[in-house]
């Protein structure tokens, strides 16, 4: 498990989608197409969300706009172009916890996987003492290349503390002593993210990954 702690908190996602120079994905060679994809759901939402990103090469080339006859669906619904983002998205009402990801490029060969999220029960207390040592419980148990992620965002004043649990098999998520000293606040937001991050099972030589986060919160009151 490790603790960090920063002084500037932008909702935890190991997925991000920056903004760069972009190219037509018609002009370069189809099988140096990078892909990054994502899947999030936030259960107080109710909405789950579905990304994808094509780069030249790897994962910090230009940004692709694809063109010609390529595109990129979830579920067979084809996904809007964000041109400020370089990225394609589209968002669904409620759980989508089976999925598939389609991308074809302009020669009409096709890349496709599934994607599956597993849900996560969290129990979460109202009160966090920074005195205390906390063995909060989830469910269920990580899978092989899982990560739990506990953000805790204060309210007021102080800065966040991110906590994570990433062994296989684990179901809880320690907070020790003195871990929540930096919050400075008396309530404070938790999020609790369940992420899941590999290489999908289709991709071209240049390689793809995706992201996949199951997301709950809540405020606690910090003494």
């Amino acid at each position: 498990m490790k603790i960090y702690t920063v002084k500037l908190f932008l909702f935890f996602s190991l997925f991000i989608f920056l903004g760069c120079k972009k190219r037509n994905s018609v002009n370069v060679d189809q099988d140096k197409i990078y892909t990054d994809y994502q899947v999030f759901y936030d259960s107080n939402e109710g909405k789950t969300s579905a990304k994808a990103k094509f780069l030249y090469k790897n994962a910090d080339g230009n940004a692709l706009k694809l063109t010609g006859k390529s595109v990129v669906s979830f579920n067979d619904e084809q996904l809007s172009y964000n041109e400020k983002f370089n990225i394609y998205e589209k968002t669904f009402q409620g759980f989508v916890n089976t999925a598939k990801f389609k991308w074809m490029d302009k020669n009409k060969h096709s890349y496709s996987f599934d994607v599956k999220l597993f849900p996560l029960d969290f129990f979460y207390p109202d009160t966090l003492y920074k005195s205390i040592i906390y063995a909060l419980k989830f469910a269920p148990p990580l899978q092989k290349s899982e990560t739990l992620v506990l953000s805790v965002k204060p309210e007021g004043e102080g800065v966040p503390v991110i906590i994570t649990a990433s062994g296989e098999g684990d179901s809880l998520v320690y907070i020790y002593k003195d871990d929540l000293t930096p919050i400075l606040s008396n309530t404070a937001l938790l999020f609790v993210d369940r992420v899941n991050q590999y290489i999908p099972d289709e991709v071209t030589s240049a390689g793809g990954f995706i992201t996949t986060t199951y997301r709950k919160s809540q405020l606690v009151y910090i003494k």
